[in-house]
């Protein structure tokens, strides 16, 4: 996931790692096993590791226009979000409207 958001150029913060990584450890705690038990993310680690791959760490700005790639990179998501709402028969009373926070898909159990 950090790769491919590198890979897109997007923002991704420290705090996003340890998320994102919690949530692959929920999906499959019996990993916990591999590394002795119990598992922590600090935003320490999440840097540690961005610093170890040559990523930057960096907030999402907000406020500028979007360009055309923009909404279509926004189309996309909004259809690739109704797939999985569809697929997954997700109740509308579990889907929430998060103004100016972004949305992560992460894996849970």
């Amino acid at each position: 996931w950090v790769d491919r958001q590198n890979e897109l150029g997007e923002p991704i913060s420290a705090q996003q790692i340890c998320t994102y990584a919690e949530g692959l450890l929920r999906a499959n705690p019996a990993r916990k096993t591999d590394f002795g038990g119990a598992l922590s993310f600090s935003t320490s680690w999440a840097d540690k590791l961005c610093s170890r791959k040559g990523y930057k760490s960096r907030r999402p700005t907000t406020g500028k226009p979007g360009n055309e790639k923009d909404k279509e990179r926004a189309r996309c998501f909004a259809m690739q979000f109704r797939s999985i709402i569809d697929t997954h028969k997700v109740r509308p009373e579990l889907v929430w409207n998060m103004d100016q926070t972004s949305l992560q898909l992460l894996p849970w159990g």
